[in-house]
C-alpha cells in the first residue's frame, strides 16, 4: 500500500515569502526617466536629467546614483539621510548645484542632474540608480550632444574631358554624420538622389569632416538650362539637417544671358544720350 504524505511548509515561512513580495511591492521604484535625446553642443539653456521615484517607508538608507556608459564608479551620488552630494569624472564644475528637483521632497530633491553648457564629451548613456535596504531598481537612457557643421562648401568644375566635377565638403561636426547628394534637372520637381558618389570621413580634434565626390558627364546634363545640386548632410540620432545648393549653369546659357544683358543696357544708354542732345539743340535755338 502506497502512502502518500503531503508536505506543508512552516507557517513562517509562507508568512516571510508574502512579506518580502509585499515589501518589494511596496519599495522603491523609478517612475519615469527624462534624459534628453540629443542637443547642441554649448547650448546656452542648461538640460535636466532626471530620474523620477516611488518611495515608502520601508525604504531606509535610501541612496540616489548616476552612472556613465559602462563605468564602475558613479559620476553622481545623492544620500539623502547624510545630506551629502558627490561629483566625479566630466561633471565636476559642470552641475548646477542649486538646482532642486522637488523643493517639498526631502528624499527627491537633488535627484536630478542639471548640466551647464553640454560638450560633445558628454554623449553617452546614462543609468539612474535608486537603492535603499528594501530594494533597487534602475533606467538607463543614451544622449548625444551634436556639434553642426563648421562650414559647408559645395563646389563644381569643368575639365578638360568634358566632364564636370562636384564636391561637397562639411567640417567640425559630431558624431559621425552622413552625406547624400541630389540633382534637381529641369522639368524634375522632386531632386534625384545620385548614386557612385565617393565619401570620405576624416576624424580630428574629437570632431569630423566629411568630403563628397561625384563626376558627370556634360552630355547628361541640360544644355539649355541650369542644373541645381544639393549636398543634404545629417547627424544620425539627432534632427540635425542641413542643405547647401549649388547651381550649374551651361557655357550657351552663360553667353546668351550676358549678351543680353550687354545689348539691353546699351540701348538705355544711347537713348538716354540722344534726348540729352535734342534737349541743348532745342536750347541753342531758343537764344
Amino acid at each position: 500500500m502506497n502512502c502518500f504524505i503531503r508536505y506543508r511548509p512552516p507557517f513562517f515561512f509562507l508568512w516571510a515569502v508574502l512579506y518580502l513580495h509585499i515589501v518589494n511591492v511596496a519599495a522603491v521604484k523609478i517612475r519615469r526617466l527624462s534624459v534628453p535625446r540629443w542637443v547642441e553642443n554649448g547650448t546656452e539653456r542648461p538640460i535636466t536629467l532626471d530620474c523620477e521615484y516611488l518611495y515608502t517607508h520601508n525604504d531606509l538608507h535610501l541612496v540616489v546614483k548616476w552612472f556613465y556608459n559602462n563605468e564602475v564608479k558613479p559620476v553622481y551620488q545623492w544620500i539623502p539621510a547624510l545630506s551629502t552630494r558627490y561629483v566625479s569624472g566630466f561633471l565636476q564644475g559642470r552641475l548646477d548645484d542649486t538646482f532642486v528637483a522637488e523643493p517639498l521632497d526631502t528624499y527627491s530633491r537633488y535627484r536630478a542632474l542639471r548640466i551647464i553648457k553640454p560638450t560633445i564629451d558628454m554623449t553617452g548613456t546614462y543609468t539612474c540608480v535608486v537603492t535603499s535596504l528594501a530594494n533597487q531598481d534602475s533606467r538607463e537612457q543614451g544622449m548625444v550632444v551634436y556639434a553642426p557643421a563648421k562650414t559647408i562648401v559645395v563646389n563644381h568644375s569643368l575639365t578638360s574631358s568634358n566632364e564636370l566635377d562636384v564636391s561637397c565638403t562639411a567640417k567640425g561636426l559630431f558624431p559621425r554624420p552622413q552625406i547624400e547628394l541630389f540633382v534637381s534637372k529641369p522639368g524634375k520637381t522632386v531632386p534625384l538622389s545620385v548614386g557612385g558618389a565617393s565619401v570620405s570621413t576624416f576624424s580630428r580634434e574629437g570632431v569630423f569632416d566629411i568630403e563628397l565626390k561625384k563626376t558627370f558627364s556634360i552630355r547628361n546634363l541640360s544644355k539649355t538650362e541650369a542644373t541645381i545640386f544639393e549636398c543634404f548632410i545629417e547627424i544620425p540620432g539627432t534632427d540635425y539637417v542641413t542643405v547647401k545648393r549649388n547651381v550649374y549653369f551651361p557655357e550657351p546659357v552663360k553667353m546668351e544671358q550676358g549678351d543680353r544683358s550687354g545689348i539691353s543696357h546699351g540701348k538705355r544708354v544711347i537713348q538716354f544720350s540722344d534726348y540729352i542732345f535734342i534737349v541743348i539743340i532745342l536750347m541753342v535755338l531758343n537764344l
